[in-house]
């Protein structure tokens, strides 16, 4: 993720919706409208995010993947409610009027807000300050979780920090919150070198298991692999076989999409891809990572009013689409279709054997 302040001094920006700067018949972005506002680089970053073509709903994302944040599911979502300020605070009870005051239980000093809870409490503090990585943690300059684990998540892509930087802090922060339930509903609380030593423990423990998992069988004793075929759709379906390739240097990207039936008529659509990302996003109610959440939305609508049924294959059994994608389709001229090159008729005769 990178994240740059944008220019916010264009004339008739602060009083613009998104909307303004869309043209409304082609569905793109206008381009000379956001060039009358923003500064070059800043327009053509804008106009390689995906426009949705159906009239969707705006909403909330959030920006940190599964593969960034790796670790359980209940810390990340632990994390999302600190970054939201959704956690069960003093302060956020008493707004709900589920509490009688906002004071800080560990210091009864001070409203216990989410930064003060995790960072500014001065229990909270000497936790911090015994870690491992309090060099890179300064408990009073974090006002905000969301912003702070932005520019971690910068740093470390740097490589100022390390990797591991943002998901050991979570670990830490998460036990500190563990304490505090604790002294709220046991009344029970232990010194701050006892939760940084719970925070390690566990910590260890999970860098441990994703290590076992990790672990795999040399090449030279595994099985050969079967080999694997394309499959022919149920009878009276249609298979979709897709794929697509991306070059960097041109910023470009081409699409393979081949279409193959089962004897009969058409009734159904089968979708096939080998990018399993893309099939999970298609066909679960995950949030898709903000740069493609228009194209997820466009394909999950279509596909629900289309009754569409998509499904996972691997490379072996998607051949055609890869080989049109890769091979930059629209470079290969008008009759390739009709008179596929060799490769590509080599390799639908070596899925239509099925039939044979």
């Amino acid at each position: 993720m990178h994240v740059k302040e944008i220019n916010r001094c264009g004339p008739g920006l602060a009083s613009s919706k998104v909307a303004d700067f869309i043209n409304t018949t082609s569905r793109e972005w206008s381009i000379p409208k956001l060039k009358q506002v923003l500064s070059e680089e800043e327009a053509l970053s804008i106009s390689h995010i995906p426009i949705s073509k159906i009239d969707t709903e705006d909403c909330m994302l959030w920006d940190f993947t599964t593969n960034e944040l790796k670790f359980s599911p209940k810390l990340k979502h632990f994390w999302w409610k600190v970054c939201r300020n959704r956690l069960a605070t003093k302060e956020n009870l008493m707004r709900r009027n589920c509490a009688n005051n906002p004071m800080c239980p560990m210091c009864g000093k001070h409203s216990e807000s989410i930064e003060h809870l995790l960072f500014h409490c001065k229990w909270a503090k000497n936790v911090w300050f015994k870690s491992p990585i309090s060099g890179g943690i300064f408990p009073n300059n974090i006002n905000s979780p969301l912003s702070w684990s932005i520019a971690a998540k910068e740093k470390m892509d740097t490589g100022s920090w390390s990797s591991d930087f943002l998901a050991k802090a979570i670990f830490i922060a998460w036990y500190i919150w563990i304490a505090r339930k604790e002294m709220v509903f046991q009344d029970k609380i232990g010194p701050p070198h006892g939760t940084m030593a719970r925070a390690l423990g566990a910590w260890g423990e999970f860098k441990a298991a994703k290590e076992a998992v990790q672990i795999h069988v040399p090449p030279s004793d595994r099985p050969p692999p079967a080999p694997k075929l394309w499959a022919a759709p149920p009878p009276g379906t249609l298979k979709i076989n897709c794929d697509a390739s991306w070059t960097e240097a041109a910023q470009k990207g081409w699409g393979g999409i081949i279409l193959r039936n089962s004897r009969g008529c058409l009734l159904d659509v089968s979708i096939e891809s080998d990018c399993a990302s893309l099939i999970s996003l298609s066909v679960s109610e995950l949030v898709p990572p903000w740069e493609v959440s228009a194209l997820i939305t466009d394909i999950r609508k279509i596909g629900a009013e289309l009754e569409l049924s998509f499904c996972w294959t691997p490379r072996e059994g998607n051949e055609a689409a890869h080989w049109i994608a890769s091979s930059r389709a629209s470079t290969l001229g008008c009759n390739w279709v009709s008179t596929p090159p060799v490769p590509l008729l080599s390799i639908l005769c070596n899925d239509a054997s099925i039939y044979q």
